[in-house]
């Protein structure tokens, strides 16, 4: 059973501590059998912090009895704290107060990644647009009759896959002074965490049909939500797809992830008007976005690679029964 300890506290003393944020059971009380009174609340030296300003001093180290309170009577605020003010000698250029705070974990690895892609591969990239209307059209229908959950994302991989199984010199890799023409296609599928970026990979892709390779794809994407991968299912990938569609982006340029040679971005679908033949027609339209390392894969090649990959979109009748 759990016992409550009980302070003895005139009722002034229980004021005046709640209005100052100052914990009774700090405070020695100077009445009768320890009684605290009102003057002892008044007289209390101990530290005040709003719970915001002691929260981020116990993350970021900070001795609060050698800060100077600006808030009534003393108290600390976050803008009282030295991590505060360091950001204003840093000599960055940018002004106004802030909260330091380390770049460490998950951050830490997609900063070091992208600046090594940034710095040593030369990147171009190439937009698209596919027509999507029959895609969501047998999607709609193929779940419906099949009971499944095929995503878009899904298909959009599942047609990445086989148009680098046709254009081999995409998934490749440089090794040393050579270029390595990869075997296996392991698929890298990117996954937005609260923390960062985190890429489980889909191995050996090129051998699953569209329901295995989406099965696999959720089962990735619950794991790396709950923090639940193995080392081995985020290492190994060959290329990899982006989707930022959900948040309404509609072009991006997706940064390459090393080793990998080349990134799909896939934006969001949005409706236009088109002229069919003698009407005009509503049409669903996706934009694809491929960032290629121009050291070791050509704008041609890319387009190529890229325009396989609409080709397939658009009929994707050759993606549901390719295996």
């Amino acid at each position: 059973m759990k016992m409550v300890l009980k302070i003895a506290a005139t009722p002034l003393a229980k004021t005046l501590a709640r209005e100052k944020g100052i914990e009774l059971a700090s405070i020695r009380g100077s009445g009768t059998g320890g009684v605290i009174r009102g003057s002892d609340v008044e007289s209390y030296k101990g530290i005040k912090a709003t719970p915001l300003a002691a929260r981020i001093a116990k993350e970021m180290k900070v001795d609060l009895s050698q800060v100077k309170g600006s808030g009534h009577r003393g108290k600390i605020k976050k803008e009282d704290l030295p991590v505060a003010e360091e950001n204003n000698r840093t000599g960055t250029g940018i002004s106004g107060r802030g909260v330091r705070k380390p770049m460490k974990g998950i951050r830490r690895i997609i900063a070091d990644r992208m600046l090594k892609s940034h710095l040593e591969a030369p990147p171009v990239t190439l937009d698209a647009k596919a027509d999507v209307t029959e895609l969501l059209r047998l999607r709609k229908q193929m779940n419906k009759t099949l009971g499944s959950n095929i995503s878009v994302n899904d298909i959009v991989m599942k047609a990445a896959v086989i148009s680098l199984k046709e254009h081999s010199y995409i998934n490749v890799t440089i090794d040393g002074n050579d270029i390595l023409f990869l075997t296996d296609i392991n698929l890298g599928m990117a996954v937005a965490l609260p923390e960062g970026l985190i890429v489980p990979v889909i191995k050996n892709a090129e051998g699953l049909g569209l329901k295995e390779l989406s099965d696999i794809a959720k089962d990735l994407g619950s794991r790396a939500k709950e923090d639940r991968l193995v080392p081995d299912e985020i290492t190994g990938g060959t290329f990899t797809v982006s989707n930022l569609g959900m948040f309404g982006i509609t072009s991006f340029t997706p940064i390459i992830n090393p080793p990998e040679s080349a990134i799909l971005g896939v934006c969001a679908v949005e409706e236009v008007l088109r002229l069919e033949k003698v009407r005009v027609e509503s049409r669903s339209v996706m934009g694809l976005s491929l960032t290629i390392d121009h050291r070791v894969i050509d704008g041609a090649q890319g387009a190529v690679f890229l325009g396989r990959i609409k080709e397939l979109l658009e009929n994707p009748l050759e993606i549901i029964m390719e295996r």
